[in-house]
């Protein structure tokens, strides 16, 4: 029995895996976000029994099982089911990885996620909804999902002491807000918005509604639900609310649709690959335990890799891991020397455990020879450069096998992009994914290009300027010259 497929631009499942330059690609999310080391380790065996052994954290924290065949992938699904582990279908409604666990959180998002979900199976809306329409419900704390793009935006927000939501909604135009609304409001005003992009048809997003309209729905005062969910608990405040943002030019009312400058740009990471973006350390949570977190290099991981990891954690005493958002991985531990063992092994396996690691700087898709699209090595060229990328975070790189660019389509900044003949430098300080290259490179000789032009940012960084504003100011031709010098 051959596996459905999905046409690349959907999203892949553990049943519908997607076509990629290594083969089917498949996606899973496990239900009850934690998986016991056995299953981990039971799952990563089977990636590589019936894939390639690549395996992937999603920017989303999903885990990515690559190089399956249409035959493997049903081997795998089978594998999968048989270790215990259910996996998220339907409309993603998404909460943080540390839901009801962070004593940070302003409210535990959890019970209006599910509600959320109930309703959209009430009104029969998966069915109508485009496979990449995503909600995020965010309790505040420590595992913001800020982040994460999402058609329908749901953020606790403390108001005199009790607990309110904001909704969000990115819409045409500009993202539109609503003002702090109750449990029961904003659960009919989330599922109303659903409702309105179902209406548009099964290919449409937030982003096809026009800002009037998203608007309109968002300050109209809907009956509250029969059953609203239960009370939230009030946690830790954490200062003024991320829901305020109109001073960043979002709008929350029909009356207030005049830009107020340019809107903060959240990167586009693509869910295919490589870019290594997660915290690291301990943390104490509200139930005692302690979250030892990790990030893989590149979102990357060999299965055999994972595997030792996940052992040698489970002997350091860690009785569950989740995968998180920005490529991260955590091991629930019951003491704070078991989490402090577990971030050790994480840091000798080659994860990353700290923050300031220039690998975190870097995007990088599979390339070469992972990928038979790839031109180049990325993930291995990321890994030799990476020591090349400023202390201070100056700027961020994207790293491409070939023109597609899949793991970053809408990098902001420096990118080294492969061809059959060799890498060019291209920099794009908007976001838009066919700036023209600059300078062009044989690739044996792109790790020297790179380190002039990192040594030139260096040399000409002011204090407080963000890396777009110095790579501007140092401009295309003084880029190009250092690239290509020599050349």
């Amino acid at each position: 029995m051959n596996a459905p497929l999905n046409r690349r631009g959907a999203c892949p499942t553990l049943r519908a895996p997607m076509q990629t330059g290594d083969g089917l690609l498949a996606r899973l999310y496990p239900v009850d976000g934690g998986l016991t080391p056995a299953q981990l380790i039971g799952l990563a065996k089977a990636a590589a029994r019936h894939g390639n052994g690549l395996l992937e954290i999603t920017q989303r924290g999903s885990l990515q099982v690559r190089g399956l065949t249409e035959a493997t992938t049903v081997l795998f699904a089978a594998e999968v089911d048989g270790l215990g582990i259910r996996v998220r279908d339907g409309v993603p409604v998404e909460t943080g990885p540390l839901a009801g666990l962070d004593p940070e959180e302003i409210a535990d998002p959890r019970p209006l996620a599910e509600a959320i979900r109930g309703g959209i199976a009430k009104a029969g809306l998966a069915g109508r909804l485009g496979p990449k329409v995503a909600v995020v419900v965010d309790g505040g704390g420590s595992s913001r999902l800020e982040g994460l793009k999402a058609d329908v935006r749901v953020e606790a927000w403390r108001d005199d002491g009790g607990v309110r939501w904001c909704v969000e909604v990115p819409s045409a135009e500009r993202v539109v807000q609503s003002e702090p609304l109750d449990q029961p409001l904003a659960l009919t005003t989330a599922l109303a918005v659903l409702g309105t992009i179902a209406e548009l048809g099964n290919q449409a997003r937030a982003t096809d509604l026009t800002l009037a309209g998203t608007a309109s729905i968002l300050a109209t005062p809907r009956p509250a639900i029969q059953q609203p969910p239960p009370s939230f608990p009030s946690r830790r405040e954490i200062g003024q609310s991320s829901c305020d943002r109109r001073s960043l030019g979002y709008v929350s009312s029909t009356a207030d649709l005049t830009p107020r400058g340019e809107l903060p740009i959240s990167p586009l990471e693509g869910e295919m690959a490589g870019r290594t973006e997660g915290g690291a350390g301990v943390k104490e949570l509200s139930d005692g335990r302690f979250a030892a977190f990790c990030a893989l290099p590149f979102g990357s991981v060999e299965a055999d890799t994972l595997a030792v990891y996940v052992e040698a954690a489970a002997k350091a005493g860690a009785t569950e891991l989740r995968l998180a958002p920005n490529r991260t991985l955590i091991a629930f531990c019951p003491s704070r020397e078991s989490a402090t063992k577990a971030t050790d092994v994480a840091g000798a396996t080659g994860f990353i455990v700290d923050p300031a690691d220039p690998r975190s700087r870097i995007v990088a898709c599979s390339g070469s020879p992972a990928c038979a699209s790839g031109h180049i090595p990325a993930r291995a060229l990321a890994a030799s450069i990476a020591a090349q990328m400023l202390a201070d975070g100056a700027f961020e790189l994207h790293i491409s096998g070939c023109a597609k660019r899949c793991a970053a389509p809408s990098h902001r900044g420096l990118t080294l992009l492969g061809s059959g003949d060799g890498v060019s430098l291209i920099f794009d300080g908007g976001g838009t994914p066919d700036a023209s290259p600059l300078a062009h490179v044989a690739k044996e000789r792109v790790e020297a290009a790179f380190g002039r032009v990192a040594g030139l940012v260096s040399a000409e960084r002011r204090q407080g300027e963000t890396g777009i504003d110095t790579l501007r100011r140092i401009g295309q031709q003084r880029l190009s010259a250092a690239f290509a010098e020599g050349t």
